[in-house]
């Protein structure tokens, strides 16, 4: 005599949202995706970069101020330069009013209308909600979360992506930036987030 038994789980909060648990018929291992790849999914994923060129000194730079609630955003950031070049991430940042442009923060479910939470910072014309900055002026970084780390070695150039993810601090200015340190540079910021509400 056999027993089959039957897991459901629960994908909503009403009456009968819930659905058998599968496995994957090939290999007869459950199947599932990780929280950010769920956040995806659910339209509160977001992604934006920028990316500058020039020569020594050279500064991609994102710039933006948290909201002041207890959806907050969970990032994981990258730097990109084809030259040697310096990284920085501060909390607490002081940023030039009006120095930079707006930068559009893209939701990466292309079917959803939902917006950044984020708030631009230093953004010519004024600051404003559902954006962030690029190429504003950073003059403090504030708490150094990443303090001037070098990537590539001499002219090389190089890469690094931070990977533990970071969970910023509500109603708090930030800035990611890349510096390039040789000639004929291409530098940039990547920024991917979740903004999600603790449960607890």
């Amino acid at each position: 005599m056999s027993l089959v038994q039957r897991i459901m789980a629960r994908w909503g909060s009403g009456v009968g949202e819930v659905d058998d648990v599968r496995i994957d018929a090939s290999t007869n291992t459950l199947q599932t995706i990780d929280y950010g790849h769920h956040e995806i999914h659910a339209g509160s994923g977001f992604h934006a970069e920028a990316k500058a060129a020039g020569g020594s000194g050279t500064k991609a730079t994102i710039t933006l101020t948290t909201p002041n609630t207890t959806k907050w955003a969970h990032v994981i950031v990258s730097f990109y330069s084809n030259v040697e070049a310096q990284v920085s991430v501060g909390e607490g940042a002081t940023v030039t009013a009006e120095s930079g442009t707006t930068l559009p923060a893209y939701n990466r479910n292309r079917n959803s209308g939902t917006a950044t939470t984020m708030i631009s910072e230093g953004t010519t014309g004024g600051d404003a909600a559902g954006a962030l900055t690029q190429g504003a002026t950073v003059s403090n970084f504030g708490t150094a979360l990443v303090d001037d780390r070098q990537i590539g070695s001499g002219r090389e150039g190089g890469e690094t992506r931070e990977l533990g993810e970071w969970v910023l601090k509500q109603n708090t200015i930030y800035a990611f930036e890349c510096e390039s340190q040789a000639a004929s540079s291409e530098v940039r910021v990547i920024i991917d987030y979740y903004e999600h509400t603790d449960k607890h």
